[in-house]
Parts: C-alpha cells; sequence; structure tokens
C-alpha cells in the first residue's frame, strides 16, 4: 500500500486561498496608511524637526516589525 504524502510546511501566498487575498488587503491598507501619515505630519514634522520624514520613518519601521513578527508566528503557530 502506497503512504499517502503528508504536506507539513505551511505556505503563505497560495494562489486562491483566502490568506492570499487577506494578505493583498492588509498589503494595500497598509501603504494607503504610511501614505496617510506621510501627507498629514510632514509639514508638522518639517517645522519641529527640519525632517519631513520623522514621522513616516517611525510608523514604516513599525509596520516592518509587525510585518516579521506577523510571519513569525505565523510559521511558528505560536
Amino acid at each position: 500500500m502506497a503512504k499517502a504524502k503528508q504536506k507539513n510546511s505551511i505556505t503563505l501566498f497560495t494562489k486562491g486561498s483566502s490568506d492570499y487575498i487577506i494578505w493583498i488587503v492588509v498589503g494595500m491598507l497598509l501603504a494607503l496608511g504610511l501614505i496617510m501619515v506621510l501627507s498629514a505630519s510632514s509639514a508638522t514634522a518639517l517645522s519641529e524637526s527640519g525632517n519631513s520624514y520623522k514621522y513616516f520613518k517611525k510608523q514604516f519601521i513599525a509596520a516592518v516589525i509587525g510585518i516579521v513578527r506577523n510571519g513569525f508566528s505565523i510559521k511558528n503557530r505560536l
């Protein structure tokens, strides 16, 4: 009797799956949010610190950390 192969690896970006669609929507919302932070805070940041990207950099770093932590927790099923 042939044993059925079991797939133990977890895939995040399988086309056609609902996870793939959710990742696309989350990425679009994240990009839109970062653009909104940049457009809303650039004048204030420029007058406060001379760097119009001050708040955008903070939000971008937080977004990257969140994406990495999310990917880590999905892969390890904590």
